[in-house]
Formats: C-alpha cells, sequence, structure tokens
C-alpha cells in the first residue's frame, strides 16, 4: 500500500502533526504508534528513526485505519 508522509493539523489545532495520507484519508501517526521509543507525532523524528518507522508505517497504511478525511486536513507552508 503506498503513502505519503505528511504534516497536518486538523479541528482548530495549530500543532503540525505527523499523519500518512493513505488514498483520501489520514492516519495519525502519533496516535497510532505512541508506543515507540520516539514521538511518533514529528515527521522530523520519524525520519531521523526511518528504519525502524518504515516499516511501521508501511503496516499502518496497510491496515486500513481512517482517523481523518483528507478533505477535513490542513497543511501548514513551510
Amino acid at each position: 500500500m503506498s503513502f505519503r508522509l505528511i504534516n497536518y493539523t486538523a479541528n482548530g489545532t495549530t500543532e503540525p502533526r505527523a499523519g500518512l495520507k493513505v488514498g483520501e484519508v489520514v492516519v495519525d501517526v502519533g496516535s497510532a504508534l505512541a508506543d515507540g521509543d520516539y514521538d511518533a507525532s514529528s515527521t522530523i523524528a520519524l525520519v531521523r528513526n526511518w528504519e525502524d518507522a518504515l516499516p511501521k508505517l508501511e503496516s499502518l497504511a496497510a491496515t486500513g485505519k481512517e482517523d481523518l478525511d483528507f478533505t477535513d486536513v490542513n497543511l501548514p507552508a513551510g
């Protein structure tokens, strides 16, 4: 399953979070992978721990979990 790693805000929040865009849905990575050794809500932390994070992200993308519709998120300029 292909995915894109994105930073997003939603539901009136201003702090960007890491998300997986899978098709037209966004999965909140921080919530889904909260039990790791690093802050999975941070895209930078995911990239710094890529060897560990990638298999988890691939598995998460394959589960079909849906947190948000892509049209309900904002992509911060950056």
